[in-house]
């Protein structure tokens, strides 16, 4: 009976355990996306933070620092394209840009099945641009909070980031412990300064390019171009490069068709380096 009770006492403590990590999840859930990008964040900049301290001896300020550094380096940046994406995104609803060049792709195709494609798609883009406009003006509280939680986070790993890796390696319930954080370490390595740097050195690309060619929305196709960039099966020539090709072959714009293929083809070239 006492075997019995302990067996019951462990399943019990064990579903108890569960359900309190579960609301643990339910609690973080909206700001999950935030924690990672800390996580990401306070791993890259771990080497700028051990070399402040090396000089200052003070944990506390040289955190400050390196977490001012990433202020000013990667969120203020990145919230500033954004800001320009969202105005261009709600520049080009506004002013039927997809239903014009709709327009001017249904002279040259007489085919109804290809142009009922194009048509049922373009709307649909407009659809989820519409809404993506809307989720952000209704959500603009709760980005600015992830936006505190990811500066916040990030701020408490590179100050105690080596004592949270200490716990988690006690955490983890298997042998080669070192070995497997050693291993994601790595692959968090690899990821960021390879797949992320790619995207945003072809985003830099673009959006100069884009820009002086006086593309609509310079910033929108340059964003669409990187975030494509990590997907290999797709890949920006199919949603960037070729939809721009092609309208500017139909407005007889060959000046704008040369240099969209030389841009490709540094784009291409980053991504095989």
């Amino acid at each position: 009976k006492i075997m019995e009770n302990k067996g019951v006492q462990k399943y019990v403590l064990l579903g108890l355990f569960l359900i309190l990590l579960y609301v643990c999840y339910l609690l973080i859930k909206p700001f999950l996306t935030a924690l990672i990008a800390s996580f990401i964040l306070a791993y890259i900049l771990h080497p700028i933070y051990r070399r402040i301290n090396k000089l200052l001896k003070k944990d506390y300020v040289s955190a400050i620092i390196t977490t001012l550094l990433a202020i000013f380096i990667v969120i203020i940046p990145i919230v500033l394209v954004g800001h320009i994406i969202f105005k261009e995104a709600t520049a080009m609803y506004e002013n039927g840009v997809l239903q014009k060049a709709g327009a001017i792709l249904e002279n040259y195709i007489k085919n109804p099945e290809v142009m009922s494609y194009l048509t049922t798609n373009s709307m649909k883009v407009v659809e989820f641009i519409s809404s993506v406009i809307g989720k952000m003006i209704m959500n603009l509280p709760g980005i600015i909070m992830s936006i505190l939680v990811t500066i916040i986070t990030t701020f408490y790993l590179l100050m105690n980031g080596e004592d949270f890796i200490k716990q988690v390696k006690k955490a983890i319930p298997f042998k080669h412990k070192d070995e497997f954080i050693e291993n994601i370490g790595e692959t968090t390595y690899s990821i960021v300064n390879g797949f992320f740097m790619i995207a945003v050195i072809e985003f830099i690309i673009c959006v100069i390019s884009f820009t002086i060619l006086g593309i609509q929305g310079a910033f929108i196709w340059a964003a669409v171009a990187a975030f494509t960039s990590l997907l290999p099966l797709i890949g920006p020539f199919l949603l960037v490069f070729l939809p721009l090709a092609i309208l500017s072959f139909i407005n007889q714009d060959y000046v704008l068709l040369i240099s969209l293929v030389v841009i490709y083809a540094a784009v291409a070239y980053v991504e095989n380096v």
